[in-house]
C-alpha cells in the first residue's frame, strides 16, 4: 500500500509534464505535417527523460488505476518507437498531398509528373538529394519540388539552396524555374 501511494504521488507529479509533452508530440505528428527527421530527434531529445521517468512505472498495475492513465500510456507508446510513427504519418501526409494537389502536378510543368515525382516533391525531409540516371525526369522533378515549396508550402524563394554538379545543370535549373 505505501509502494502504491509513492507511485500515485509520483505519477501525479510528472502528470502535468506528460500532457505538455503530449500536446506537443500530437502537434507534430499529424498528417497535415511532415516531420522532418531533425523534428523526430528533437522530440526524442527534449521529452528523453521524461519518457525514461514513465518507462519505470508503466508496466505497474497502479498505473491502470490512475486517473491520467491514458495519457502516460499515449506518451510511452508515441516515444517507444517515434520512427515509426514519423513514416506511418509521412506515409499519410505524402498520400494527402499528391492526392489534394493532382490538379497543380498535372498543370505545374509542360508534362503532368508521375506518383514517383510527385512524392519526391511532397517529401519535405530537412535535405533531399536527387540521384538518378540521364533524362529521367530530375530537373522536373527538382523545378517542381522548388515551385510546390514555394507556391503550396509558402517557403520564400531565399529559404531554398539548390546545389549541382556542373554549370550546366545548374543554368538548366535556373531556365526552368
Amino acid at each position: 500500500e505505501r509502494n502504491r501511494k509513492k507511485i500515485i504521488g509520483y505519477l501525479a507529479s510528472i502528470a502535468p509534464d506528460i500532457e505538455d509533452a503530449l500536446a506537443d508530440i500530437c502537434s507534430l505528428f499529424s498528417y497535415s505535417h511532415y516531420i522532418t527527421e531533425s523534428e523526430r530527434l528533437s522530440i526524442e531529445e527534449k521529452y528523453f527523460d521524461l519518457f525514461k521517468k514513465v518507462a519505470v512505472i508503466i508496466k505497474s498495475s497502479v498505473v491502470d488505476e490512475f486517473p491520467h492513465k491514458e495519457s502516460i500510456q499515449r506518451f510511452y507508446k508515441a516515444m517507444s518507437d517515434t520512427i515509426t510513427h514519423k513514416k506511418t504519418n509521412n506515409k499519410h501526409f505524402i498520400d494527402n498531398q499528391t492526392v489534394n494537389n493532382a490538379h497543380y502536378f498535372d498543370t505545374i510543368l509542360a508534362y503532368p509528373l508521375d506518383q514517383q515525382q510527385r512524392e519526391a516533391i511532397v517529401s519535405l525531409e530537412d535535405n533531399v538529394l536527387v540521384i538518378s540516371s540521364a533524362g529521367s525526369g530530375k530537373t522536373l522533378t527538382t523545378v517542381g519540388k522548388v515551385r510546390y515549396l514555394i507556391d503550396v508550402q509558402n517557403v520564400p524563394a531565399e529559404k531554398i539552396l539548390l546545389i549541382t554538379f556542373t554549370r550546366k545543370a545548374a543554368e538548366s535549373l535556373s531556365e526552368h524555374l
